[in-house]
């Protein structure tokens, strides 16, 4: 086989090679493109229950609250947090302390809202604050019979 042939395959072997590797690296950013548009769309799912979360605790503390401003008002309540029974002469002070507490709260979980900590911390939160809500609801259903 002349060089001239040999060279001239070598060549076709090296181009073939090369649109190969050229193919397979298109490939391989398109991987990693679709890899990074995933984890993006995945941390603005994260941001947007964190904030859907945020919505449904606060609505549980102001229900707390108003349930714990009645239940003071009847009569024969104890408030089991040590920090808000401080406030319980003043209603103006109970409500601020509680609002100003979640404010802090959730303060935080919006300045960490893309990290997965706080999804669950939020979540962890939401869990109390409903397991609060259905003690109220029984307290109040016990309290009316």
């Amino acid at each position: 086989m002349p060089i001239r042939q040999l060279m001239q395959e070598a060549s076709t072997a090296h181009a073939s090679m090369r649109s190969t590797a050229s193919r397979l690296g298109r490939s391989f950013r398109a991987v990693a493109e679709a890899i990074r548009r995933r984890r993006g769309d995945a941390t603005a799912r994260r941001v947007r229950r964190v904030l859907l979360i945020l919505v449904w605790i606060w609505m549980l503390n102001i229900f707390d609250l108003f349930f714990t401003m009645a239940a003071l008002k009847v009569g024969g309540f104890e408030e089991l947090n040590p920090l808000a029974r401080l406030y319980l002469h003043s209603p103006e002070m109970l409500s601020f302390f509680k609002l100003g507490m979640l404010l802090t709260a959730s303060l935080v979980f919006l300045a960490f809202r893309r990290r997965r900590i706080t999804e669950v911390g939020c979540w962890g939160l939401a869990a109390v604050y409903t397991v609060l809500s259905f003690i109220w609801f029984a307290y109040y259903c016990h309290f009316i019979s």
